[in-house]
């Protein structure tokens, strides 16, 4: 390496151990030393441990790069300090102003949806404010709070309209979540309308979307799925039915029985029917409440807003804050591949909740929160956190940009990760 032409002393201002990031499942052992004029970065050749390299261990050099030439973006931790501001209160995010009121097309939207789904839903269409696909419509039904609860569940029930359906029930991000779980999530979305076979439609769709999203955790088809939805709605009703307050419930023998009649290959274990059982009989599955019923009370979350989690790592705090304590209310965190430090928020003596979030496994992750207990149906939904999990190496990430080899090539761009 020559040195500098100007009349300074080159000097080391940093070197040590770094993994290039080819893809987020792919890196490369690197070395990097910077001086006050270059950046070097080589391949280490000699099979020591990673923290005991040194300038006398022996390397591969493969680029000597100009720091005038060079770009530097830790675009990674820009981000994070964005997220932090507007976690901070500092950047709001709303449909709403200042004052708490709706903008003026949304309230129109909303207004028409209440008297005719589809009448709302062109209006939005017609505005150029929403596409007119399924998932921009079904997008809108699960963004928009406002919408009333029963002509949610009356458009969902047209069979012509059961691609938005489909759509609607993907974005509950089912996979990994125990059927009945899925189930109560589902239904606590709107108002499930009198009809018996728009039940069973809507029931039926459920089912195979769950299937859809589980067949890599679940070993029975579709059909049984289908069969134990609609066996679990039986089960709710026969417990929690109260127009027969005489007759005799079914008991968990009885269930499983019945069950294996109506389906004798089943593949489903023994342990899920029990669970399944269990969770019914403790807490009824709800449909939305009619929404001239109640105003829903508030639910406020405050979660972390920089959605990267590292594998095996521990989240910062997540919070849900109701008006006041209520022992009538419970919310089971659920997600696949992470893991609530609390399994039960539980509110009898507190209106105010914190708790922390593992990820086990890598990739893009959904915790859904259920709502149980007897004044569950009366508190508006909580939003999904929806958190990214990748590997260790991730975490503390810089990007840099130099010239190609050749006067034709193209800026080359690394990035590097350091643990």
């Amino acid at each position: 390496i020559e040195k500098p032409t100007w009349n300074e002393t080159r000097s080391v201002i940093y070197q040590g151990f770094a993994l290039q990031i080819i893809n987020s499942n792919a890196v490369k052992n690197r070395y990097l030393l910077l001086m006050n004029d270059l950046l070097v970065v080589a391949k280490p050749v000699s099979r020591e441990a990673s923290h005991n390299y040194t300038l006398n261990s022996r390397f591969m050099v493969k680029h000597i790069i100009d720091l005038s030439s060079i770009s530097f973006s830790a675009s990674r931790e820009k981000e994070r300090q964005g997220r932090k501001a507007i976690e901070d209160g500092k950047a709001p995010s709303s449909s709403r102003n200042p004052m708490g009121e709706l903008h003026p097309l949304i309230a129109s939207t909303v207004r028409r949806f209440n008297v005719n789904p589809y009448e709302g839903i062109m209006y939005m269409i017609d505005k150029g404010a929403l596409r007119a696909d399924p998932l921009s419509i079904s997008t809108f039904l699960h963004k928009t709070p406002e919408l009333s609860r029963k002509q949610i569940g009356k458009f969902l029930g047209m069979p012509s309209n059961h691609t938005i359906l489909n759509s609607y029930l993907d974005r509950f991000k089912f996979a990994g979540i125990r059927i009945d779980d899925a189930l109560r999530v589902f239904l606590a979305s709107f108002r499930l309308p009198g009809d018996g076979n728009v039940i069973d439609y809507l029931v039926g769709a459920f089912a195979r979307r769950w299937h859809r999203a589980n067949t890599q955790y679940v070993k029975y088809d579709v059909e049984t799925a289908i069969k134990l939805a609609f066996f679990m709605m039986a089960l709710n009703a026969d417990l929690h039915n109260r127009k027969s307050p005489t007759k005799v419930k079914m008991d968990l023998p009885d269930f499983i029985e019945r069950f294996r009649a109506m389906d004798a290959n089943s593949d489903i274990p023994e342990s899920t029917l029990i669970e399944i059982f269990q969770s019914i009989r403790q807490d009824k599955l709800e449909t939305a409440l009619d929404d001239r019923d109640y105003q829903a009370l508030s639910i406020e979350t405050r979660f972390p807003l920089d959605c990267h989690l590292v594998i095996d790592g521990t989240s910062t705090r997540l919070t849900i804050t109701i008006p006041a304590a209520d022992r009538d209310l419970r919310i089971k965190p659920v997600g696949d591949g992470l893991v609530c430090d609390t399994p039960m928020l539980d509110f009898t003596y507190t209106n105010s909740l914190t708790f922390t979030v593992k990820a086990t496994s890598l990739g893009r992750k959904c915790m859904t929160f259920i709502k149980l207990g007897a004044r569950s149906r009366k508190y508006s939904s909580i939003p999904a956190w929806t958190v990214i999990v990748e590997p260790p190496f991730m975490q503390h990430t810089f990007q840099i940009g130099f010239p190609g080899d050749s006067s034709g090539q193209s800026r080359k761009k690394f990035m590097f990760g350091v643990e």
